[in-house]
């Protein structure tokens, strides 16, 4: 599928604010359409808005939106559910990332370009290594700061793989370097759960930097973990939980979609209002897992 937009002053995107697949998504379409106007926003904002977006990447699809451009199970079921999937929309639950599926769109392969797609594919799969970790930690740091992301997306879209040797990037990324102690001490507590053959695992984040809320579960499944989950606030005040799923057939987004969240079968999010709604939710999801050693544990 290959598409071409014109009128490009009046295209508006949309991209999810906190991963390197959303900026790496909105990278690409900058490298076609350079004054594109960007939004970066999350799942549960982007399907309230009242905007009417060109092009809406890696989130659910809002009432207004052209054209979608998604990898998320939950988004393309709620849309085969509602009949709001049109011709225009690429929604592939098994493609790796949401950068795949927009060079796919809109027939992007230079080199640049392969290097952005292959850097999201690896951050959604989880294989990252200090300096996608890097990238990632200063995308989450900057989640709420809209030139920021703007101007990571633009260096990845001028430099894809390039941007660790740019200078102007290496001074940003100065201030994200003290994380990667609290990093590998996570790290080094993931290992020592998987030693005492923890299967699944609860990771209470609330007392670190949000920006490392969602490493313990994914390194936990990754590692051999069957599932593991992190409680951690938004910028809302709420409470995000955040799932990842390893070897096993327990459904992440299926959990997540009875809560108002949604996802894949191995990675989905739930927003949670209140302590009453969280303890209920544990108390499934350890009701759920019960065949499983469960492990509760506080990240400080």
């Amino acid at each position: 599928m290959v598409c071409v937009l014109s009128e490009e002053e009046s295209i508006v995107v949309a991209s999810h604010r906190d991963d390197i697949d959303g900026i790496a998504s909105a990278a690409l379409i900058l490298k076609l359409y350079p004054n594109a106007i960007l939004i970066f926003t999350t799942p549960d904002k982007i399907v309230k808005m009242k905007t009417r977006f060109t092009i809406v990447v890696d989130l659910p699809k809002p009432p207004y939106c052209e054209i979608c451009i998604d990898h998320h199970l939950s988004n393309y079921e709620r849309l085969m559910r509602t009949g709001a999937l049109s011709e225009k929309d690429l929604i592939d639950p098994n493609a790796p990332s949401a950068a795949f599926l927009v060079a796919k769109y809109f027939g992007l392969r230079d080199k640049i370009s392969n290097e952005i797609v292959e850097m999201a594919n690896r951050a959604d799969s989880g294989d990252i290594d200090e300096k996608l970790s890097l990238l990632d930690l200063y995308i989450k740091l900057n989640a709420s700061n809209q030139e920021k992301l703007k101007w990571v997306a633009r260096k990845l879209a001028a430099c894809g793989k390039g941007i660790f040797d740019d200078a102007e990037f290496k001074e940003e990324i100065r201030m994200v370097r003290p994380l990667l102690e609290l990093r590998n001490k996570i790290l080094k507590l993931v290992d020592e759960l998987l030693e005492k053959n923890v299967e699944v695992a609860i990771f209470d984040c609330r007392k670190i930097n949000s920006a490392l809320s969602r490493l313990p579960p994914t390194v936990f499944t990754k590692r051999g973990g069957k599932v593991a989950i992190s409680i951690y606030y938004i910028d809302s005040g709420d409470l995000k939980i955040s799932i990842r799923v390893g070897a096993t057939d327990f459904e992440a987004n299926k959990f997540a979609e009875h809560y108002g969240g949604g996802g894949h079968p191995k990675a989905a999010g739930i927003v949670v209002k209140n302590e009453y709604v969280l303890a209920h939710l544990i108390s499934d999801f350890v009701s759920k897992l019960k065949a499983y050693t469960v492990a509760y544990v506080e990240v400080s």
